[in-house]
């Protein structure tokens, strides 16, 4: 599991101030370049996106070609897969379908093995 900032120091919407201008700018591209690194790999690899933010900073980092909810995984990353949901802050969370079940959806199709959740 990562976060953009790796932590949270304070819950709040959308971010604390702290946070926001402290921890996601300074590890960010670190996560990033993360992300880059196991998008690219020759393995199955499947991103949990959970909330808006998380779609917009996969899309920064160029694992998507979108930032909508049906983001589209580039090109460049053809082992890639991102299961996007809202943010389990968000009481829809719990509605529709299982995200870890979506995941190993996801391997399935990848011709992988799935996870023992």
């Amino acid at each position: 599991w990562l976060n953009t900032g790796l932590t949270l120091t304070r819950y709040e919407r959308g971010g604390h101030p702290h946070q926001l201008d402290g921890h996601i700018p300074l590890w960010a591209p670190v996560v990033g370049a993360v992300c880059q690194r196991l998008a690219e790999r020759d393995q199955p690899t499947v991103f949990l996106s959970w909330g808006g933010k998380a779609r917009g900073f996969l899309r920064s980092a160029g694992i998507t070609t979108s930032a909508s909810a049906t983001a589209r995984v580039s090109a460049d990353y053809p082992q890639a897969r991102v299961v996007i949901r809202s943010h389990p802050s968000v009481a829809s969370f719990l509605n529709g379908r299982n995200t870890f079940l979506a995941a190993n959806d996801a391997l399935e199709a990848l011709e992988d093995r799935t996870i023992d959740w």
